[in-house]
């Protein structure tokens, strides 16, 4: 059942953002920029696909996925799984639909949790993040109609691969041709016991992600805390994580030693910045994606998956608008130390 006068309203409103992307894409294409776009691992229980396309999901459950060494106590996204079965009896129509919509944008697209093309961590309603299960697909189909779609649309792969991931996944991203994804966030306990991290060339290497705290809180360690406040860490493990923290940037300072050789603790975070994206740029990655906000020292997380109204995901607003950050000489600065490093190491 649905209110039929709220229909117009919601078709209005899907047709202004159609036309906002539209223009948005034939304005960078103009400009010869290309977009990077992700797409996302699911969509709202209530949402216009689950009500349109019922049987292609699994209800009652939830996606998500378990402890690892970031988020300790595992993860509840909300979004219901695809039905593994009924999916390939309507021949994937509705998967391969919003793969096709998203790369007539896409030059690049981040396929999220890309371990879902294999085995999805679902959460019954009612449990803990930890108290799932996996439900399996078929990859060997997956994957053929992402390589479909993508030479179709010329848009260039990425899966994001971080956190628990069998190798059986990162093999056949490998056949099939995606990117992988390097974070350094992600490499911090293994810098902090001594282990430099080796960048594969096929890769999008950054420092962070949309779903990890910024450069800042990261370097200061302002996220232990934050994450204990909202239950991703215990509370009882907050000193010893700020412990291997400063550990793992005094390492991570010698190793951007190698872009800058005069480099030591007391330098400020804006140079810690450009020699950190200095690294990656002169790395074998053949990609490196920068969060815009870094480039302003933001200290708050912009999402925090899995932990539901604990936080307030989406909500904080830019301290900047795209166009002031482009006339701000240091953020030019900052990118062109990245563009340069690039060159010279490729």
């Amino acid at each position: 059942d649905y209110n039929q006068d709220g229909v117009g309203l919601f078709q209005f409103e899907q047709w202004l953002a159609h036309e906002q992307m539209d223009s948005c894409v034939g304005h960078a294409a103009a400009n010869g920029v290309d977009l990077y776009l992700d797409l996302p691992i699911g969509v709202h229980p209530e949402g216009y696909d689950t009500w349109q396309f019922r049987d292609a999901f699994v209800h009652d459950v939830a996606t998500g996925a378990p402890p690892d060494i970031v988020f300790t106590t595992g993860q509840k996204w909300g979004s219901p799984p695809i039905h593994p079965t009924a999916i390939r009896k309507r021949h994937y129509d509705y998967v391969r639909a919003y793969l096709a919509h998203h790369m007539r944008a896409a030059r690049m697209l981040r396929i999220d949790h890309v371990m879902g093309l294999h085995r999805m961590f679902c959460i019954p309603d009612g449990a803990d993040a930890a108290q799932g299960t996996y439900l399996r697909y078929r990859p060997a189909e997956w994957y053929a109609m992402l390589n479909i779609e993508s030479h179709r649309h010329q848009t260039v792969l990425v899966g994001e691969d971080l956190g628990l991931v069998p190798r059986e996944v990162r093999r056949s991203m490998t056949r099939h041709g995606l990117n992988s994804m390097f974070v350094l966030y992600y490499e911090l306990d293994g810098i902090a016991a001594g282990k430099p991290p080796a960048l594969p060339r096929a890769c999008l290497a950054s420092l962070n992600t949309h779903d990890m705290p910024p450069f800042a809180a990261m370097w200061q360690g302002l996220d232990i805390c934050q994450h204990a406040g909202v239950g991703i860490v215990e509370r009882d493990q907050v000193p010893s994580l700020k412990h291997s923290r400063t550990k793992a940037m005094r390492e991570f300072t010698r190793l951007l030693r190698e872009v800058c050789s005069d480099i030591d603790d007391n330098h400020g975070l804006e140079t810690m910045l450009r020699c950190a994206l200095k690294w990656l740029g002169s790395s074998p990655a053949k990609y490196v994606v920068v969060n815009i906000e870094d480039l302003w020292e933001e200290t708050v997380q912009q999402n925090t998956p899995g932990v539901g109204a604990a936080y307030p995901s989406w909500q904080h607003r830019a301290a900047m608008t795209l166009e002031q950050a482009w006339q701000n000489s240091s953020l030019r600065a900052t990118l062109e130390a990245l563009r340069r490093a690039m060159r010279n190491g490729h």
